[in-house]
């Protein structure tokens, strides 16, 4: 219930039942954290076509689906020129 990031993620279901929603809420936290604005729509585009490679109902995949959209995030230039 503390969870800063992924407050509205499922951990125990597959990343096929993660929502649009939930997929925008944690780009904008995770891009306000990292990058100290919102994102841009295109970076929102590359972020979900990464986290749409995941698909299934296993929750290891959803694991490994938000541990690519941290990836992508925090790899991003913009976070490491600051």
């Amino acid at each position: 219930t503390s969870r800063r990031f992924f407050n509205q993620i499922d951990f125990t279901k597959g990343p096929d039942f993660v929502t649009d929603a939930a997929i925008n809420d944690v780009v904008r936290r995770l891009a306000r954290s990292a990058w100290a604005r919102n994102e841009k729509p295109e970076e929102v585009i590359i972020i979900k076509q990464a986290f749409n490679s995941f698909t299934g109902t296993t929750k290891e995949e959803t694991n490994l689906a938000m541990l690519t959209v941290c990836t992508g995030i925090f790899a991003a230039l913009e976070t490491n020129i600051k």
